[in-house]
């Protein structure tokens, strides 16, 4: 069967037409924003266990404790520096959603993850809140904790 050419055009731009609606009204939806979020999650992450803390302050959001206490790139990487036991070579943080309430999402993430220096891997644990700032989610809350393996390994 054939169809003449201004019925096949026709249904090219009904095509066209339905996706775009797809594409404007899904984000409604929230499919997009927790994608979004978690790619947010795994960028701040990313950066923040590879030591490029001047990345990963860009993605704190204005409410985040340490943009309220003013810190600067600066000073946010020197107090990040001495409580995270890295920097470390890329690997997989295991993230899991904890809770998503409007513009705010939590994940909890741990990866078992090796310094750069060679020295001794380290069992990471964090929480990480995100809040939908400006069309952006923006890391708003951070706790980072780095325990050596064998430190783990021997309490188990």
């Amino acid at each position: 069967m054939s169809f003449p050419i201004h019925a096949r055009g026709a249904r090219r731009r009904a095509g066209l037409l339905l996706l775009l609606l797809a594409a404007a009204i899904l984000p409604a939806f929230g499919c997009d924003d927790e994608r979004d979020a978690m790619q947010t999650t795994e960028d701040f992450l990313a950066y923040y266990a590879a030591g490029d803390f001047e990345s990963a302050y860009a993605l704190l959001a204005p409410s985040s404790p340490q943009k309220q206490a003013h810190w600067t790139r600066d000073y946010f990487a020197r107090a990040a520096r001495l409580s995270y036991g890295g920097p470390y070579d890329p690997g997989d943080f295991d993230i899991k959603p904890l809770g998503h309430a409007g513009e705010e999402v939590s994940y909890s993430a741990t990866a078992t993850l090796d310094p750069t220096d060679g020295s001794e891997p380290m069992v990471i644990g964090c929480e990480i809140s995100l809040v939908g700032e400006d069309g952006a989610w923006l890391v708003s809350y951070f706790d980072w904790v780095a325990v050596p393996a064998g430190e783990v390994e021997a309490a188990a």
